[in-house]
């Protein structure tokens, strides 16, 4: 990927994805009624339900795309939120305020700058964060809210309103990153809580539990057992997550389906990709100089340098907090003589550096 692809996010882009699940479901917890300020009892409740006017809201922390976040909600017999008034943006703000993810899907559809709602509902409110929505690259036109200020922008976008792509991807921008994103059900009665056995006490086990970016999205193939049986994906259960894409942590969930509920997730991770040095001279004397693409999805990386080219020694590693380059900082070798540099990427998951394949090796005679 060169360096175009690359470049930092732009304020248009940022004023525009952890991959989770819903927790365990509890017996005889309370929901709160913003309605009528008392609370609604399920049978089955997992902590993430609401009950407002008459209609229940359900947060999914869970990523999915929008397109396919639409699909889940409809399958349970809801569809993704809209909201109409004042009073149904404070339940849902209150429903996501709880909630682990950057921003949540909900039921709009943007086409010319105009909203409109998957319900055929008529606009009757809305809540836009300041300059929203832009169709920034022209792709962006399914509806997000968002839980916690962008950190990227001056404004307040707390619990404000914004336009993305379906993925939720804005140029690699890590705020937007999809594991950033869930999603808001709404259905519009009092809704009826699963039934059958919780999928979510499954042992999932995974085809890897380590890959390195491709800029494709990754999703490894899952065996899911509970119970002793070995579940069958399309009756027992569907899977998504299919937009694992950035190095870091990624996830597949397994969404509960028939005789099954509930969702579980399964974890892995994305290194970065294998490195390329673009330049490696020598034009102060006793040091090298370096250019490398940068990768602003990752945290930093390690520099090695040897006089031998398989490195069986090295004679100098450098850790590089930024992706910046370097010039002239490297110093301590010795004039006329071949070094063979080398590095990779690494990126911080769980307080731990995970680093990808190094860089072809370069050949530097120091001046």
């Amino acid at each position: 990927m060169n360096y175009i692809h690359r470049k930092l996010i732009s304020a248009a882009c940022a004023a525009a994805l952890a991959l989770g699940s819903s927790s365990l479901p509890m017996i005889g917890e309370s929901i709160t009624s913003y309605a009528a300020g008392s609370s609604v009892t399920y049978s089955k409740y997992d902590g993430s339900y609401m009950y407002y006017n008459g209609h229940t809201y359900k947060r999914f922390d869970g990523y999915a795309e929008w397109s396919r976040s639409k699909k889940l909600c409809e399958a349970r017999g809801g569809h993704l939120a809209t909201i109409t008034s004042a009073g149904e943006e404070k339940a849902v703000e209150a429903l996501i305020g709880k909630g682990a993810r950057n921003c949540y899907w909900l039921g709009g559809k943007i086409s010319g700058g105009k909203l409109s709602w998957v319900t055929n509902e008529k606009v009757s409110y809305t809540n836009w964060a300041i300059a929203q929505p832009d169709n920034y690259a022209g792709n962006e036109n399914a509806l997000m809210i968002y839980r916690v200020n962008n950190p990227s922008v001056k404004t307040n976008t707390a619990k404000k309103w914004n336009d993305a792509a379906n993925d939720g991807t804005c140029n690699r921008e890590l705020f937007f990153a999809n594991h950033n994103y869930g999603f808001v059900c709404e259905w519009d009665k009092k809704y009826e809580p699963f039934s059958g056995s919780d999928i979510s006490k499954a042992t999932v086990t995974l085809a890897y539990k380590k890959t390195s970016y491709t800029d494709k999205a990754r999703l490894p193939k899952a065996t899911v057992k509970l119970g002793g049986k070995t579940l069958t994906k399309g009756t027992d259960y569907e899977v998504y997550g299919a937009a694992n894409v950035l190095p870091g942590k990624a996830a597949v969930i397994i969404e509960g389906k028939g005789k099954y509920y509930g969702v579980k997730k399964a974890e892995f991770i994305i290194v970065p990709e294998k490195s390329v040095i673009t330049k490696a001279v020598s034009t102060v004397k006793n040091k090298i100089s370096l250019a490398w693409e940068r990768d602003n999805s990752v945290n930093g990386y390690q520099i090695q340098f040897s006089t031998d080219p398989s490195f069986k020694k090295v004679y100098k590693s450098v850790m590089v907090k930024t992706s910046t380059t370097l010039r002239g900082a490297v110093s301590g070798f010795t004039s006329g003589k071949t070094y063979y540099v080398r590095m990779r990427a690494y990126k911080i998951i769980d307080d731990v550096k995970k680093p990808g394949a190094f860089s072809a090796v370069k050949s530097v005679k120091v001046k």
